[in-house]
């Protein structure tokens, strides 16, 4: 059996049977060309599909606002802010920590429907630099 360390892409390893799940951010750059690969494997069997959901790396799916900013790159380029800029809960209202749960929930569901729609069949879910766990009103959006 070949070493982890001969193995450069998640492709080979699933292919030989050492990886049988993965995890992937719907943003991801080169999403399209990875989902395709990735779903003739989990179409044959090998692999489980995860979404992992992220408000901290990479950009929006949805048009939603509460997580991200434009970058001032002339291009109107929307970003997610940095996990350590996510509001506190003591330190918002009810009003906007309503709205961003709504907010959450769009992009979390925009997240999952991006594999959906890529035809990846997802089992499980986590999520990036546990964002989602830090506070109970995001993880409550997460089990929804």
């Amino acid at each position: 059996m070949p070493s982890i360390r001969m193995i450069r892409h998640p492709w080979k390893a699933i292919d030989q049977g050492l990886i049988n799940s993965v995890a992937v951010f719907p943003n991801g750059p080169n999403r399209k060309v990875s989902f395709e690969k990735l779903k003739k494997r989990d179409d044959q069997g090998k692999v489980d599909v995860g979404c992992h959901f992220t408000i901290s790396s990479g950009g929006p799916v949805s048009d939603v606002e509460s997580f991200s900013r434009t970058l001032d790159d002339g291009k109107g380029t929307r970003v997610f802010r940095h996990y350590y800029e996510l509001k506190r809960k003591g330190t918002l209202s009810q009003r906007i920590r309503n709205q961003m749960k709504k907010d959450l929930r769009t992009e979390l569901e925009a997240q999952l429907q991006v594999l959906k729609d890529a035809g990846l069949n997802v089992k499980h879910l986590s999520n990036h630099h546990n964002t989602l766990d830090l506070f109970p009103e995001y993880m409550e959006v997460q089990i929804e």
